[in-house]
């Protein structure tokens, strides 16, 4: 999960509101022409009044004057009405058709996103649009994805939804944010989610792109599997066997534990396979791993090798207890010969060594040991046909 940044914040007014600046400044110059106009007609006529007291002749001349004063105010208002006035309207008509065309291009690449979209009140958290890949994700139709609103598709008990909102609501930009996403078909399903802060239809909201891992965790889970386990047997695969070996071995010397190994080889197997065709010596294959696994402990490890080979780790397991167990398996596989479809000739060698710190200084050496031993038994393998 990465960690939230701050979003970015313009302190700057939106070109709006700076519009709406600019008209009022120029309104507030226009109000003061005219007021200063009529103030100057008003100061003019009543000297003309007074004139008028001693030339009673002069009343005709401020009634002229008076009216020439008012055409004139009005001349000027009408010249400000259209030097001012509209172009000012005619510029916030154009800024508002293109805040339309902004949004009719953002609704566009909302809806042809590569990406599940969700747009979002910043308030309310209400599901204001989304495109079809939402759809798909969520597996909703629109109209009922409408009436919902976000924290109802992250369900609380994960604490990383309950984050995100947090943050959301705080105003914070995300950028991959891990959450999980409520859908009606399979339940959850865990998300990366960015989030936006953007103006849309003269409000901010929050545009949200989900992106689905679910999948890609599917996959990096079987990737693991398949590193550590054998596909054909689930037994652990040689490199991690390795692995548990050299910590048993640690443990061991740490301890004071004894530690037992067992290297068996399932003699026939390519025969098997060579005479009855792949798909019978798989069985056969499964068979004899069945009856390993029962005969360990859930401490114990059982490891396939390579083809045929096998190698089962027992932690503070004594030599003898070892052998039992080499008994027990070798007396299993031939009972299980009865059971099998087919007529398999097979046998089993096995080799045990026991780790001793001073004779073992790597799991190779003490692998090479009972492996050496194992080769040593094959002649003399008891055949369980």
């Amino acid at each position: 999960m990465l960690l939230p940044k701050h979003a970015n914040t313009d302190n700057h007014n939106p070109p709006a509101e700076q519009q709406a600046q600019q008209f009022r400044r120029r309104y507030r110059i226009v109000l003061s022409v005219i007021a200063l106009l009529i103030v100057a007609s008003h100061i003019t006529l009543q000297l003309l009044i007074t004139d008028q007291a001693h030339h009673p002749q002069s009343l005709s001349t401020a009634q002229w004057v008076g009216w020439g004063f008012m055409i004139v105010t009005l001349i000027v208002l009408a010249l400000e009405a259209f030097l001012v006035f509209a172009p000012t309207s005619l510029r916030l008509h154009n800024f508002s058709k293109k805040l339309a065309q902004r949004d009719q291009d953002f609704r566009h690449m909302f809806d042809a996103s590569p990406a599940a979209m969700l747009m979002v009140d910043m308030d309310s958290l209400q599901i204001l649009g989304n495109n079809q890949k939402a759809l798909s994700l969520i597996q909703q139709d629109a109209d009922t994805l409408s009436q919902e609103t976000l924290p109802q598709l992250l369900p609380d008990t994960y604490s990383g939804n309950q984050q995100f909102l947090e943050n959301l609501r705080a105003n914070l930009t995300l950028n991959e944010f891990e959450v999980v996403l409520l859908n009606t078909q399979t339940g959850v399903i865990e998300c990366l989610v960015t989030s936006r802060i953007i103006p849309f239809s003269g409000r901010h909201v929050y545009a949200l792109s989900f992106t689905n891992i679910s999948e890609l965790k599917q996959a990096r889970d079987s990737l693991e599997y398949y590193a550590t386990y054998d596909e054909m047997t689930g037994l652990v695969n040689r490199r991690t066997g390795m692995m548990f070996l050299e910590k048993a071995m640690a443990r061991s010397g740490r301890d004071t534990h004894p530690l037992s190994i067992i290297y068996a080889n399932l003699n026939g197997l390519n025969v098997a396979i060579e005479r009855y065709g792949q798909r019978e010596g798989d069985e056969l294959l499964r068979a004899a791993t069945t009856i390993m696994t029962g005969l360990i402990r859930s401490s114990d490890f059982a490891v396939r090798l390579s083809g045929d080979d096998f190698l089962i780790i027992l932690p503070s397991c004594p030599l003898q207890n070892a052998k039992r167990i080499v008994d027990n398996l070798e007396r299993l596989l031939k009972a299980l010969k009865s059971d099998m479809p087919r007529q398999f000739v097979y046998s089993v060698s096995s080799g045990i060594a026991s780790f001793a710190e001073e004779r073992h200084t790597s799991p190779d050496d003490l692998l090479a040991e009972a492996r050496q031993r194992m080769l040593g038994n094959s002649t003399q393998a008891r055949s369980l046909h």
